[in-house]
């Protein structure tokens, strides 16, 4: 059977080339758009016949075909293509001519002609009302502006002409070319020839010719004789015939000068004219066939549709032929078709006698698409192309012994796009999807009707996007969108309204469909009577606006079929909960269920049927002809151009072949059950099951998955065997069964493997692709092998290796259903059903989207010739015309394209020239598509590649990669499944061992994908588990050492050199005889095996004994068991690993169990020193480690860390898993390991049983090391510049957490000083080299201050926990557990090899200067003074660095200066405010000096009461005194946190109490000034001490900064007299503060009074310390006051004498008020009061005195 093959797709071109006419201007414009989405259909059924033509002429040399078509989107454009015949690999060549600019009506005759000058195409265009458009076009169709246009009026001169013509409306049928520059136009009542170059028209007269032939062949006097009728014009010009009907004419094969014209009258009758265009335009010779008229119908019968009646004629030399096609309204007779057919023969002399034939015409016939003689200078064919209901009729009348053709015609079977696509609509018509959904739903535990109808849009889906089989559009895409939105508008009101902008018809599809269903069950709720539906209407909202909301709560369809959330409407019933209902109410509740399912399946078939009508458009024949050059008949349809070979396969004589005779016995069987509608509905039905089987890999995960389908489709092949019809008789199946007990086994899975049609199947493109045909070839292909082929020339390949493919489906389907009773115990029924499932793989497969390969997008671009290399071919045409680069897909998408057309793209990359074209003008399609078939199904990968050892996988590209088989291993694992399942004989152990690999890691990549439930993607891993770890037959039995070890000795006995790889590919392949190819290769691909059988390989070893011979096969084996366990390990390490943040499962232990029992094996098969130096080995032992790190299974990977027998694995490893343990967050299971580890644990392993020795693992050195060396002082610019900075590791906190785990403190103090030295040297670097922004340099320099603050911290409280206190210090840059003191010849081993035993490693790399010596090392100890100060200088600049004062680069400076420029830090931190850090450093400071010094006044003063003193004078003092600014320092914040700190011993915070003034604004001042009087309080009482008079400089500074009459605080004043010291005091001494109590010191404060002129205070502060403030302890004590027990009391006299005398000059100078005279008179005289009593005290003590002298005495 042949089938149509796709010339010209004009709607699938993305860009189109168009060019609108200007009549005005009398040009064209070129103008690129997309072709529009939705087309018009008015006046679309008037519009396409018309504008559909095939023309067929010589350009340049070369045989062209140029066919038009109306646009589907704008029946004004009209699209030409030209193709051809010979070199055919860029044809077509499309362009569009938008004509709307030319008021042109409906097109009714077009014809192309090789223009005058080279490579030009002239092209001719008639519309309905007689207008011509001749116009030229370049051989790139590129329209020329040099076009004209001819009005009817323009070449009809004549008046009473163009009266009788006007109006008139031409048809198809009336327009007949002569040549490119004359046509004959039947306007009626006339009939003309028109001549283009003139422009002129000359009518035809039947008498006027007859005259002529009479005056050419008569005398003079005849002449005369009708001289007066001709004078009289007895008979109007041209009116003397009645009007034309239909016209055609044929050239004369004896003289290309004659033409003949045949027309149909409308009185039935027929005239033959015979013209001559190179001497006139008019006919010289006409003749009227005889008795046409009574054989014709009455013309009252004809119909009056368009076209009803047609014309075709050709020239057998002397003999014409002619073909007459007239259409009734009625059938003439019952049972008749209303299309009947005559064809009338005779000589092509003036005889008007003519020989009739009626021919028959099937009865569903109904209009004639088109009509032509087959091309042949031999014997007459007729081929009639009708139309029946939704398909064509296509006959065949051969040449008769009788008459010229037989009147009885030979049906076509073709393999036409409408047989496709009545295929296509039974197919919808059984789909029957609902059951598979249901059961795929429950299998992922979804039993919800939302989840059921999920499936099923999702099944429906699939079917509608990704078709798989032909489609009778003649492509392989999903119907068109504006097909699909013609069909929604139809079916649901209002779905045009979806059509939003970027809404991609798939989502327009679910949306329109869902809106379906609930607007029909709403519908039905309005109507619901029964229980189950009130209850169910009871949980249904029933409002209009309640059930919008419903719906509109959802986003969107498709999120809800991508997401399948839970749904609110009507139908989720699953969950109700029912009262009080019978079980009667819950079964139909259950039926209701069942209804709503089967009611949303019909829904989808209906929407199916609908688009499938819709695409009716599309398929619509318009026009045919046959070629005259090749014999091919060009089909133009209204969405497809194509092409239908006339010629069959040549007969190869093997009809009566044991093998044709059961491929026709298969064909009938399976025609047989097609046939019945009932059985071939099942038919239908269970191979959509089997075909979800297999596009959802059941197959193989679950082979048994097969047996209830087989069964059925058992079942339906035992029907067809006993069908009462008998579609194989008797005789038949003797024949059968003698030709199949005639072959055998073998014999019948070769004849399955090959793909050969009977002469008599109905399976199209099999004749092409597996048989030779007589269709002649043009030579080889001249395609340059960069060269993409172009998008239309893949859709026609494309489409045509579909059919080719569906057609084995059918033919291997054909041979199961044969085999199933003919052959009992055979496998060949395996081998027919493997075949059959195959070739459904290969169709899902190559109907699956994947992206586009890069190789369609090569810059480069070639020139290749249209023609030959001859000075008339045409130009070469560059490929920017066409759109190879794109995909099939465009412009839906541009990314992706179907696995098929990325094979094609692959076969015209790489064709060479020795393959040959057939002259088709698809041929290259044709190749294409052969090719493809090759490549899939015959093995033939030498077409674009080498052959596979999987041949299964032709169907998909070549890897990028040739070490793997597939880059698509989804695909593959669909295509490889049957042949896995279902296992031959015949099969190679290569390809079996292959395939069955293969699988394995196709099963594994999918199970990681997220299409599949978990329990799917489980078995799928134990299928792959299964595949790759068969249980050995040695597995229980292992081999005996000594054999093993007796070979090895033998072996390695003889010194010889490896050899090369092919050599010992030979030579093992001799000692394992029954290893495969594949396998021999890998096992010597293994070091040990290169370096163990070497002598075999040289020949070293000629001769041994059978006893070495056998142990060295025995050690060949189990290296070759060994090298299939490494190689299947690959596989799973592939795709198997610790389960990632998409993964639901862990699937580590799958492959650490693989590994250790596959290191165990090793073990116990060969000896532990062999094993010990094996490379394989080690790599094993590394493989668990990695794994193991990988999984987190860190005790696992510490054993196999230990256990490796290559050190330097170890160390790697060992660095790893500690980097790794603390990169996953497994810091606690590093501690605990490092504390059971790092006692010197002796780890037993088989490496210290062979050595006996023990290797001292201690972990928690070596994580020690490990971290110290993955510590990188640039790890803030990473932090800075991270996404997710918090989950980068932090070594050097794991570092002091592994230190202080052990409680080792001083290396955890150790760690810390690193990480400040570090931090230091990362703040000191220059940041501009990164390239940072303002953000990430700001982070970076707060992270490094955050670690420089903690590493300071940490490292002092770490010191201050080690026990022994000489041990207390560190010398900054060193770290290890011992302390290194450098010497005189003293080399550092620091950076030797990696050990396992404690080490000392000095880390800093040495200062500045590049000194090392013992004093830079001095200058680097440091104490625990020195490690405070350092600490809480560096917490005090913190602070200033957050702040954003201008003291932030201050701060950032002094973090790189040390402790001895604290001094500017304080004056800084004091003036920014920041008193608590101040006053913390200045006494860290001071400690610090203490501690190098021995002294607290290193320079001879008190560091820090400099310090504390400079605080009270310049910062607190002055802002109790004056108010500040509201932007200056301190803030009240920074104040209470002072307060805070100093009043740390009370048990809460202190509080600040301020007055509150009327004005709300100075309530901040006076909290501020507030809180500065508080905290100088504090400070005083704190800090002062008789060496520290912190006090009397407070004092000091108030009154100096005091306003006059400013007065002391009370308690300052008390503070300094000591009237808070209870015990006695001597007076005025200057007194020792005891137990840290200050006792005051009036004599200071009476000085500073009198300095400041403050009188009456410095009489009070004498008369205050004078009197008896100790309760009366001094007067009652007088007498018994003893010095030698300190009863000694300082007065200073000469200081109250001056304050005497200096009262008594102000006061008689008058320089006080009256009141203020009158206070210091008081204050004098109350002084005087008291001097006055401490005089007679000091008597009475004296009198006290002499009395205990003399009694003492």
């Amino acid at each position: 059977m042949m089938p149509e093959i796709g010339l010209v797709y004009p709607h699938l071109v993305e860009n189109p080339r168009r060019y609108v006419a200007s009549g005005v201007a009398k040009e064209f414009q070129r103008k690129d758009v997309r072709p529009s989405a939705l087309p018009s259909a008015i006046g679309m059924e008037e519009a396409l016949p018309g504008a559909a033509s095939v023309s067929s002429f010589l350009l340049g040399g070369v045989n062209v075909v140029v066919t038009t078509s109306a646009s589907i989107g704008d029946p004004d454009i009209l699209c030409v293509a030209m193709s051809w015949t010979r070199d055919a690999l860029e044809s077509p060549v499309l362009s569009e001519l938008d004509l709307s600019g030319l008021n042109l009506g409906p097109l009714v005759a077009i014809q192309a002609f090789s223009g005058a000058s080279a490579n030009r195409v002239r092209m001719v265009l008639v519309d309905v009302q007689g207008n011509i458009l001749d116009l030229m076009l370049t051989e790139k169709l590129v329209p020329l502006s040099d076009f004209q246009v001819l009005a009817s009026t323009d070449y009809i001169q004549e008046q009473s002409i163009q009266k009788h013509v006007t109006g008139s409306d031409l048809q198809s049928t009336m327009v007949a070319f002569l040549n490119a520059d004359a046509l004959i136009i039947a306007f009626n009542p006339f009939l003309i020839t028109v001549d283009l170059a003139s422009e002129t028209c000359h009518v035809w007269s039947e008498l006027q010719c007859m005259e002529d032939m009479r005056s050419r062949s008569s005398t003079i006097g005849s002449i005369l004789t009708n001289v007066g009728d001709l004078l009289l014009g007895k008979e109007d010009e041209g009116l003397d015939m009645a009007p034309t009907a239909a016209l055609c004419v044929a050239s004369s094969s004896i003289s290309d000068s004659f033409r003949y014209c045949f027309t149909l009258h409308a009185d039935a009758t027929i005239r033959k004219w015979r013209l001559d265009p190179s001497f006139s335009c008019l006919p010289q010779e006409v003749v009227k066939l005889g008795r046409t008229s009574e054989i014709l119908p009455l013309p009252s019968n004809w119909s009056d549709a368009r076209n009803s009646v047609c014309l075709c004629a050709r020239l057998y030399k002397d003999v014409y032929v002619l073909a007459v096609q007239i259409r009734t309204d009625r059938a003439m007779e019952p049972l008749q078709s209303d299309c009947h057919l005559w064809v009338f023969w005779g000589h092509l002399a003036a005889d008007p006698s003519a020989n009739p034939l009626e021919l028959e015409v099937p009865q569903e016939a109904v209009a004639l698409v088109g009509m032509d003689f087959v091309p042949t200078q031999s014997r007459c064919t007729l081929s009639v192309l009708l139309e029946s209901a939704n398909s064509t009729v296509h006959l065949t009348f051969p040449p008769s012994n009788m008459s010229i053709v037989s009147s009885v015609p030979i049906l076509e079977q073709t393999g036409n796009l409408d047989a496709i696509a009545k295929k296509e609509r039974t197919r919808i018509e059984s789909l029957s999807l609902a059951s598979m959904a249901s059961d795929k739903a429950q299998s992922n535990e979804q039993t919800s009707l939302e989840q059921i109808l999920h499936e099923l849009d999702s099944m429906y889906m699939k079917f509608l996007f990704r078709p798989m089989f032909p489609r009778g559009t003649g492509t392989v895409l999903a119907p068109s969108d504006f097909c699909i939105r013609r069909a929604l508008g139809k079916l649901v009101h209002g779905a045009a309204s979806h059509n939003e902008p970027g809404t991609s018809i798939e989502l327009e599809t679910l949306r329109t469909m869902h809106e379906w269903r609930q607007k029909e069950n709403r519908k039905v709720l309005a109507l619901v009577t029964t229980p189950a539906r009130q209850a169910r209407r009871s949980i249904t909202p029933t409002n209009e606006a309640e059930m919008e909301n419903t719906v509109s709560s959802t986003l969107s369809v498709y999120d809800s079929f991508v997401h399948n959330p839970p749904d609110d409407t009507i139908e989720n019933v699953d969950d109700m909960h029912i009262d009080g209902q019978d079980e009667g109410l819950l079964e139909r509740l259950e039926q209701e269920r069942s209804v709503e399912i089967e009611s949303h399946e019909k829904r989808w078939r209906r929407f199916l049927l609908q688009v499938w009508e819709e695409e009716q458009l599309l398929r619509i024949p318009l026009s045919t002809c046959w070629l005259d050059s090749i014999p091919v008949l060009v089909i133009v349809r209204a969405g497809i151009t194509t092409v239908l070979p006339a010629s069959s396969p040549a007969s190869s004589g093997c009809s009566k072949s044991p093998f044709c005779i059961l491929d026709a016995a298969a064909t009938k069987l399976l025609n047989r059950i097609e046939e019945d509608k009932d059985m071939g509905v099942q038919m239908i039905v269970l191979e959509q099951q089997l075909t979800n089987i297999v596009s959802q890999a059941q197959l193989a995960v679950d082979p048994h998955s097969l047996t209830p389908l087989l069964a059925e489709l058992s079942r339906l092949g035992r029907w067809a065997w006993a069908s009462d019809e008998d579609a194989i008789s008797d005789a038949e199946h003797e024949e059968l069964e003698e030709a199949a007990s005639a072959l055998s086994a073998s014999q019948l899975v070769s004849w399955i493997g090959k793909i050969e049609a009977a002469g008599d199947s109905n399976l199209p493109g099999l004749t092409l692709v597996s048989g030779s045909t007589n269709i002649p070839s043009e030579g080889q292909v001249t395609w340059s092998q960069s060269q993409v082929a172009n998008c239309q020339l893949r859709h026609s390949a494309c489409h045509f290796a579909t059919v080719c493919t569906d057609s084995v489906r059918r033919l291997q389907l054909s041979r199961f259903l044969l085999l199933v009773d003919l052959l009992e115990g055979l496998h060949a029924r395996e081998a027919a059903l493997r075949a059959y499932l195959h070739s459904i793989a290969v169709l899902w497969a190559s109907a699956q989207h994947v992206p586009m390969p890069s190789t369609a997008f090569r810059t480069r671009r070639v020139n290749p010739k249209l023609g030959l290399d001859s000075p008339n071919s045409p130009p070469n045409k560059r490929l920017s015309f066409g759109d190879d680069a794109l995909s099939i897909l465009s412009p839906a998408s541009t990314s992706t394209t179907t696995a098929m057309d990325v094979l094609m793209i692959e076969i015209s990359q790489t064709m060479d020239g020795s393959r040959s074209i057939s002259s088709l003008p698809a041929g290259a399609a044709l190749l294409m598509g052969k090719s493809y078939f090759n490549i899939a199904f015959l093995n033939m990968g030498h077409v674009v590649r080498k052959a596979s050892m999987l041949p299964e996988l032709g169907a998909l590209p070549t890897p990028s990669d040739n070490s793997i088989p597939t880059d698509y291993p989804r695909l593959a694992l669909r295509l490889l499944a049957p042949f896995v399942a279902l296992p031959l004989p015949e099969d190679a152990p290569d390809v079996v061992l292959s395939r069955k690999e293969t699988l394995a890691e196709c099963l594994l990549i999918e199970s990681h994908s997220n299409s599949f439930p978990s329990t799917l993607k489980a078995l799928m891993r134990k299928m792959a588990c299964d595949l790759l770890v068969p249980k050995s037959p040695d597995d229980d039995n292992p081999p005996e050492q000594h054999l093993i070890h007796a070979a090895v000795s033998a072996l390695q006995s003889i010194d010889c050199r490896r050899v090369p790889q092919k050599s010992l590919v030979q030579a093992v392949s001799q000692v394992i005889e029954a290893g495969t190819s594949i396998e021999v290769n890998r096992l010597c691909e293994l070091d040990t095996v290169k370096d163990l059988f070497a002598p075999i390989a040289s020949g070293a070893i000629m001769q041994v004994d059978d006893e070495k011979k056998s142990s060295i096969t025995l050690l060949a084996h189990v290296m070759l068991h060994l090298s299939r366990v490494m190689h299947r390990l690959k596989i799973l390490e592939r795709h198997i690993g610790f389960r990632g943040a998409e993964e639901e499962t862990d699937n580590s232990k799958t492959i650490l169990e693989f590994i250790s029992g596959a290191i165990k094996e090793m073990g116990t098969m060969l000896p532990s020193n062999m094993c010990r130096r094996m490379p394989e080995y080690v790599n094993m032992w590394s493989g668990l480690f990695h794994h193991s790190v990988s999984a987190g299974h860190w005790r696992q990977a510490y054993s196999a860390c230990v256990e490796n027998p290559l050190s330097e694995r170890r160390e790697s490893n060992f660095r790893r898993l500690v980097r790794a343990m603390v990169d996953s967050g497994a810091l606690s299971e590093l501690l605990e390991m490092c504390t059971q580890l790092g006692s010197r644990i002796s780890m037993p392993s088989t490496v210290s049983e062979d050595t006996k020795t023990d290797e001292c693992v201690d972990l928690y050195e070596i994580a020690s090391e490990i971290l110290v060396d993955a510590i990188s002082s640039d790890l803030y610019t990473v932090r800075a510049t991270s996404s997710e900075p918090a989950r980068l590791s932090d070594y050097q906190g794991a570092l002091y957490a592994l230190h202080a785990s052990q409680k080792q403190w001083r290396r955890a103090a150790q760690s810390m000083d690193l990480r400040f030295l570090n931090a230091r040297k990362a703040l000191a670097s220059n940041t501009s080299d990164f390239n940072f922004n303002l953000r990430s340099a700001e982070l970076r320099d707060h992270l490094i201050v955050d670690d420089l603050v903690l590493s300071t911290a940490s490292s002092i409280n770490a010191i201050q926990l080690v026990k022994d206190s000489a041990h207390r210090f560190l010398v900054s840059g060193e770290y290890g557990p011992y302390n290194m003191i450098p010497f005189e010849g003293f080399e550092d081993n620091s950076s030797a090899a990696f050990r396992v035993k404690r080490i000392r490693s000095p880390i800093f790399e040495g200062n500045s200067d590049g000194s090392d010596g013992g004093g830079d090392r001095l200058s680097r100890f440091l104490s625990i003074s020195e490690m405070q100060g350092r600490a809480i200088r560096n917490i005090a600049l913190r602070a200033l660095f957050i702040d954003k004062s201008p003291s932030q680069t201050y701060a950032k400076d002094a973090l790189l200066r040390d402790l001895d420029s604290a001094s500017s830090d304080i004056e800084v931190l004091f003036k920014n405010g920041y008193y608590r850090y101040g006053l913390l450093l200045s006494k860290a400071w001071g400690n610090n000096g203490k501690a190098l010094t021995g002294s607290n006044r290193p320079n001879g003063q008190d560091s820090f009461y400099k310090s504390l003193v400079h605080l009270l004078r310049t910062s607190l003092i002055p802002i109790s005194v004056k108010p500040l600014r509201s932007d200056s320092r301190p803030t009240i914040q920074q104040l209470q946190a002072a307060l805070d700190d100093a009043g740390a011993s009370e048990a809460f915070s202190s509080c600040i109490v301020a007055d509150r003034f009327n004005r709300i604004s100075s309530l901040e001042s006076s909290v501020l000034r507030a809180a500065a009087h508080t905290l100088i309080r504090r400070i005083t009482l704190a800090f002062s001490t008789a060496e520290t008079p912190v006090a009397l400089d407070v004092a000091s500074a108030m009154l100096e900064h005091g306003r006059e009459k400013v007065k002391l605080p009370s308690w300052l004043e008390n503070f300094l007299l000591g009237t808070e010291v209870s015990s006695p005091c001597g007076l005025f001494a200057k007194r020792e503060s005891g137990f840290g109590v200050y006792s005051g010191n009036p004599s200071a404060l009476l000085t500073l009074y009198m300095k400041h002129g403050m009188i009456a205070e410095a009489c009070n502060v004498v008369t205050s310390s004078l009197s008896d403030h100790h309760s009366g302890s001094r007067e009652l004590g007088a007498p018994c006051r003893l010095p030698e027990k300190g009863d000694i009391d300082f007065v200073p006299y000469q200081t109250i004498d001056l304050l005497f005398n200096l009262i008594d000059i102000l006061l008689e100078k008058r320089r006080f008020s009256g009141l203020k005279e009158k206070e210091i008179s008081d204050c004098r005289d109350q002084m005087k009061s008291a001097l006055e009593k401490h005089f007679n005290l000091l008597n009475t003590s004296e009198m006290g005195l002499k009395s205990a002298r003399t009694l003492r005495a």
